[in-house]
């Protein structure tokens, strides 16, 4: 019982967050900061979280787009940091203290069970 709720966490946790790759670039920034540059010039932009992305101008569509080419510099690490469950690998972190609890308290219900009371004495 255990291990299939143990499984079905790490299954939540692993396939729930690869829908958010998927779902669209919401980010208007990223156009707005390469229409009056070139092809190839460098741009950055930070998002509505405060996040800097920095690349360079590419064609998208006919386009200019600035393409995110280094990594995400974030504004909130410190905040994730403190609620470790905000990421995908937290996520999965949390489900298996969840799932450790519930298998102590288990345990603990278990040898209450089988252990004899003081009144038997």
């Amino acid at each position: 019982m255990t291990r299939a709720i143990l499984l079905a966490l790490l299954f939540v946790a692993l396939c729930g967050t690869s829908a958010w790759a998927h779902q669209g670039h919401g980010e208007h920034r990223m156009w707005q900061v390469c229409e009056a540059a070139e092809l190839g010039s460098i741009c950055s932009f930070e998002n509505a979280a405060g996040d800097t992305y920095r690349g360079t101008c590419r064609s998208i569509s006919g386009h200019l787009a600035c393409v995110r080419n280094r990594p995400i510099e974030r504004k909130r690490a410190a905040k994730s940091a403190a609620m470790p469950w905000t990421s995908a690998a937290g996520v999965a972190g949390f489900g298996l203290v969840v799932a450790l609890r519930l298998r102590r308290r288990a345990a603990v219900r278990r040898d209450a069970l089988v252990s004899p009371s003081s009144e038997q004495y």
